[in-house]
């Protein structure tokens, strides 16, 4: 019978697992359910115990922590009475109004009761004063002295010129260093410096600072970085000598390589990109040059009218031009439109202009080289203004070609399409032709001519003016070469010293006086010559040291100076380590080492540079 207002007895058997009790118990709850964590009792596995956990910052004062721990206590008590009374046997809910049905009174603990939970303080912190807990330092501090008294201490920076060696945590300070020299940081706490000095190829134009980079400026063209010193000039690049060839370009970084050019070949200029065949003789006409190369091939520029430079047509040329068909050439002559060569063998082949019988009996000109007939074992070559000569094995010499002033020395004036044998010429060892005269070299400087002689230019002391037959001239001795012009003569001697004889209106004696000469004249004072040739009105001498002097005519500038004939002969500017020297109507060319340099005249292209500026200074030609 149950009594009113009291609860009834509890049965222990019920009790025994803790089942039935938890369904007797009233539902527990917290008010922040972010908090609410079950518990299973020991005793009755099947009771839950509600824990309350609350986050101790949101705890206002110890006070308050203090009555919550109390209020969690008394509601243990009472669960902890109620377990215990199943040994006897009533349980007492507590106090409170009995139920409407005469059931159990269910006494709600507090919602905000529970357990007290406090987390275990870090390893480094402060105490918080007025939480009394021991608080982590926020990010950007750190526990500098290990006292929790006092607050944790920003980190240390690291100013701009330094850079983080150690990153910062909760229990150490940031560290820093300097940056090195040559690098630098702009901005706080920097987790390296940067490289500020000019890198390979630059020059440094202000130096850099710990905070601030190096202000270089790239090596200026031509110029490289030699030594990887920003703080150093940069170096010229190499230069690649003429006879040299580029293998690798300069570049800011890298200097310029250079090679030899191989066996029987050259550059032109300083700095080539590639090499050619060299050459091994010059020629000049009127108003074109040939060369012949170290390969046997012929190449030559100027004036074609004629077809005088062999390439097949008429066209002028500025620059080399291969003749067409010719290999194997071992020595050049040219007239005043005309040019031969000697292959190797002795046959000789000329083009260019015809008059009467110059090159070919069929007439007109001839545009590229035609054999000349009747003619073999030719060791020398000379060419006249309108005729050609070739002086041949055993000393003879024949000629061919215009005739009129009796220059082919036949006894005639009649003109000749055939070479014919010069009369009275024998054992020669040299051979040279002027315009309209000629002059053949005997064993002991003895020299023996024919020809026109209105000027006394054949030296056998008289003006008369044809000799259709050859004659000695026992006032020439002592001759190691001979060189002929328009109408006049000059003698390289044995002793290095040169005469010159017959007109000289243009100073072409190498003295302004007199207007012509029967005898020789001194060409100045020049004492070591090694070589002598001469054309129109104009003659040039080259030295024992290499230089070369030239005397006469200079409307063109073909001395190699600005202005007219000077009785001093003065050394041809900007040329040396001359092997040839070759004589056109207004222009000059020489043979250095395997190159080819001209100046003078240049209206035709005949200087070979490409453009028709004429110039008094000498210029390389390139092929």
């Amino acid at each position: 019978m149950f009594v009113s207002g009291r609860s009834p007895e509890p049965d222990v058997e019920n009790f025994a697992d803790g089942s039935a009790l938890a369904s007797r118990l009233p539902p527990a709850r917290c008010e922040d359910a972010d908090h609410v964590t079950q518990h299973q009792s020991r005793s009755f596995p099947k009771v839950p115990v509600l824990a309350c956990r609350l986050p101790l910052r949101s705890v206002a004062s110890g006070e308050k922590q203090e009555e919550l721990v109390r209020s969690r206590i008394a509601i243990l008590g009472v669960l902890f009475g109620v377990l215990s009374s199943g040994c006897g046997g009533s349980v007492g809910l507590g106090v409170g109004d009995a139920a409407a049905d005469g059931g159990a009174v269910d006494a709600e603990p507090e919602r905000d009761a529970g357990p007290l939970d406090v987390a275990p303080p870090e390893d480094a912190g402060w105490m918080d004063a007025d939480a009394g807990v021991l608080t982590s330092c926020l990010e950007g501090t750190w526990d500098h002295d290990g006292d929790p008294t006092t607050p944790c201490a920003a980190w240390s920076t690291c100013a701009a010129g330094t850079y983080v060696v150690q990153a910062p945590s909760a229990t150490a300070d940031r560290t820093c260093a300097p940056c090195a020299n040559g690098y630098y940081s702009t901005a706080e706490d920097q987790a390296a410096c940067t490289a500020g000095t000019c890198g390979v190829g630059t020059v440094q134009t202000i130096a850099g600072s710990s905070t601030t980079p190096a202000t270089c400026a790239e090596c200026a063209p031509g110029t490289w970085d030699h030594d990887a010193d920003p703080a150093t000039e940069c170096a010229p690049w190499t230069t690649c000598a003429i006879g040299q060839k580029v293998v690798t370009i300069g570049t800011p970084s890298a200097d310029r390589t250079c090679s030899p050019c191989g066996t029987a070949q050259t550059s032109a200029n300083e700095n080539a990109a590639s090499c050619h065949p060299a050459a091994v003789a010059v020629v000049a006409g009127a108003s074109h040059t040939c060369i012949a190369l170290a390969d046997g091939t012929v190449r030559c520029w100027g004036w074609n009218g004629w077809g005088q430079l062999g390439e097949g047509g008429q066209n002028d040329r500025g620059v080399p031009t291969a003749v067409s068909g010719l290999t194997n050439v071992v020595e050049l002559s040219a007239g005043h439109q005309h040019t031969c060569a000697r292959v190797d063998g002795g046959t000789v082949r000329c083009w260019g202009q015809y008059i009467h019988g110059s090159v070919d009996p069929a007439g007109g000109a001839r545009y590229t080289p035609t054999v000349v007939a009747n003619l073999t074992g030719a060791v020398e070559l000379s060419a006249g203004r309108s005729h050609q000569c070739a002086r041949l094995e055993g000393g003879t010499v024949r000629c061919w070609g215009y005739n009129f002033y009796g220059q082919l020395g036949d006894g005639t004036t009649i003109s000749r399409p055939d070479p014919v044998e010069v009369l009275n010429v024998s054992g020669a060892v040299g051979l040279a032709s002027g315009e309209l005269h000629n002059c053949a070299l005997l064993a002991g400087g003895k020299a023996i001519c024919w020809g026109t002689n209105s000027y006394g230019q054949l030296g056998d002391g008289t003006t008369e003016g044809i000799r259709a037959t050859p004659s000695a001239q026992a006032s020439i001795t002592g001759v190691a070469q001979m060189a002929l012009g328009a109408s006049y003569s000059c003698a390289r001697l044995t002793d290095g010293t040169i005469g010159c004889w017959g007109r000289n209106e243009g100073g072409q004696l190498g003295s302004l006086t007199p207007a012509y000469s029967l005898l020789p004249v001194p060409a100045g004072a020049i004492a070591n010559s090694v070589s002598i040739v001469a054309n129109a009105s104009h003659a040039c001498a080259g030295l024992e040291d290499g230089a070369a002097v030239c005397w006469g005519n200079n409307n063109a500038g073909q001395l190699g100076y600005d202005g007219a004939m000077q009785a001093s002969l003065p050394s041809v500017e900007g040329l040396s380590g001359v092997n040839q020297l070759a004589l056109g109507g207004s222009h000059t060319c020489a043979l250095v080492s395997g190159n080819v340099m001209c100046w003078g005249l240049n209206y035709f292209g005949q200087l070979g540079d490409g453009t028709q500026i004429s110039r008094a200074t000498p210029k390389s030609i390139v092929w």
